[in-house]
C-alpha cells in the first residue's frame, strides 16, 4: 500500500475517533452541573502593571457585581511596580472598598503572594486586571462547593478577524482542560479565574521553586496542587465566566501564545508535552490532505481534511451555543490552513511582553 493511501486511512480512522471523543466529552461535561455548597468568605486579588487602558472593565463590573447579604468579600489590588496612573483610576473610579497594595516582590507571582499574606479568608479568588464578568458571579461563588482548587471559565471576546482565529485554539484549550480534569489529570488552569483554598496555597508554595520564573502563576500553583493530592474541580457555567479580549493583531497573538507554551515546557509535563505534539500533528492534517489531492488528482485525500473541519465546527457549536449562527462556518474553514502556518512561526517566534517580566 503507497504512502498517502496510509496517510489518508490512519488520518480518517484517527479525526473520527476525535470525533466521537467531542462528542462524548459535550454530553459528559452537560451531566456535570455545578456542585452546590456555599462559600461566605472571600478574598479577591488583582495583581496588576500598567493596566490604566485595560482595567475600566474590571471596575465596571465590580461596581455592579452583586454581593450576598450573608458573604464577606474582600478586594485587593496589588501594583507591581507601575509607572502609569492605574492606581490613581482605582481608587477614583472603584466604588466598593477595596485595598491596593504595593509587591514585595517583582513579577505576577509575588504579587499575588503579598496579597493572599495580606488576605484574611480561607478562599482566594485570583483574577486578571483586563476581564469583565457578569453581576451575578458572587452569587455563583456563594452556592459553590468547597473544594481545595476550582478551575473557572473564562472567554475571549473576539473583536476582529485574528480575534476570531485566535479564540478558536483558546475555546480549545478550555474544553481539553475540563475534560482532563474531570478525569483527574487536569492539564492547565488560567490565572484570570482561579479560586483556590488559602491553606492549599501555602502548602503548595513550600514546595514550588518557580518563583523565579516570570510566569506561570497559574499553571505551576495547579501542578503543585496535584502534588498535594488537592481536591480540584472545573465548571462551565457561563454565570461564573469572566470575558476578555481576544489579541487583536498577530503580534499581540503570538506573544501571548508564546508565554503560555513556554509555560508548558518549564512544567516539563510529559502528558502536556504529549498532547502538544499530538495537536501539532493534526494541526497539519489539512496541509498535507490538499497537497495529496492535487499531486495524485484525488478528491478522496480531501477526507480527513473534512473530518477536521467537520469537527472543530461541531466543537464551536456545541462549547459556545449558537450565538454565532452559520458564520462560524467560513471562519472554521480558514482556521485549518491558518493554524498550521500559525504554529510554524510560533515555533522561532521571540515573544516580548513587558507587564510581566521579572
Amino acid at each position: 500500500m503507497m504512502m498517502p493511501q496510509v496517510f489518508y486511512i490512519v488520518m480518517t480512522v484517527a479525526l473520527l475517533q476525535l470525533l466521537l471523543a467531542v462528542i462524548f466529552s459535550g454530553i459528559y461535561l452537560g451531566k456535570h452541573p455545578l456542585k452546590r455548597g456555599k462559600i461566605e468568605k472571600l478574598s479577591v486579588v488583582i495583581p496588576f502593571k500598567n493596566e490604566e487602558d485595560r482595567i475600566h472593565g474590571l471596575i465596571d463590573s465590580i461596581n455592579k457585581v452583586i454581593i450576598p447579604k450573608s458573604m464577606e468579600v474582600e478586594f485587593f489590588f496589588v501594583d507591581d511596580h507601575s509607572t502609569d496612573n492605574t492606581a490613581a483610576l482605582l481608587t477614583k473610579d472603584l466604588l466598593k472598598p477595596h485595598k491596593i497594595l504595593l509587591n514585595n516582590g517583582k513579577g505576577k507571582k509575588d504579587a499575588i503572594d503579598t496579597a493572599i499574606i495580606n488576605s484574611q479568608f480561607d478562599y482566594i479568588l485570583c483574577w486578571d486586571a483586563d476581564i469583565r464578568f457578569n453581576e451575578s458571579y458572587l452569587n455563583t461563588v456563594y452556592m459553590m462547593a468547597e473544594a481545595d482548587c476550582w478551575i473557572l471559565p473564562v472567554r475571549l471576546k473576539a473583536n476582529n478577524f485574528i480575534a476570531r482565529l485566535g479564540s478558536i485554539e483558546f475555546d480549545w484549550m478550555q474544553i481539553l482542560t475540563f475534560i482532563s480534569v474531570k478525569f483527574n489529570k487536569p492539564l492547565l488552569s488560567n490565572g484570570a479565574n482561579f479560586l483556590f483554598r488559602k491553606e492549599r496555597y501555602f502548602q503548595a508554595k513550600e514546595i514550588r521553586s518557580d518563583f523565579n520564573i516570570a510566569s506561570g502563576d497559574d499553571v505551576f500553583l495547579l501542578n503543585a496542587f496535584k502534588e498535594l493530592h488537592a481536591d480540584i474541580q472545573v465548571t462551565k457555567v457561563r454565570s461564573i465566566e469572566v470575558e476578555t479580549d481576544a489579541p487583536v493583531d498577530l503580534i499581540t497573538l503570538f506573544n501571548q501564545r508564546k508565554r503560555w507554551i513556554n509555560k508548558v515546557f518549564k512544567m516539563k509535563s510529559g502528558i502536556s508535552l504529549l498532547l502538544g505534539l499530538f495537536v501539532s500533528l493534526i494541526a497539519i492534517v489539512p496541509i498535507v490532505s490538499i497537497a495529496l489531492s492535487l499531486v495524485y488528482a484525488d478528491v478522496l485525500f480531501l477526507v480527513p481534511l473534512f473530518c477536521k473541519y467537520l469537527i472543530e465546527y461541531l466543537f464551536l457549536r456545541m462549547y459556545n451555543g449558537v450565538q454565532n449562527g452559520f458564520s462560524d462556518l467560513g471562519i472554521v474553514l480558514i482556521h485549518q490552513l491558518f493554524y498550521p502556518i500559525y504554529l510554524f512561526v510560533l515555533l522561532f517566534y521571540k515573544p516580548h511582553d513587558e507587564r510581566w517580566e521579572a
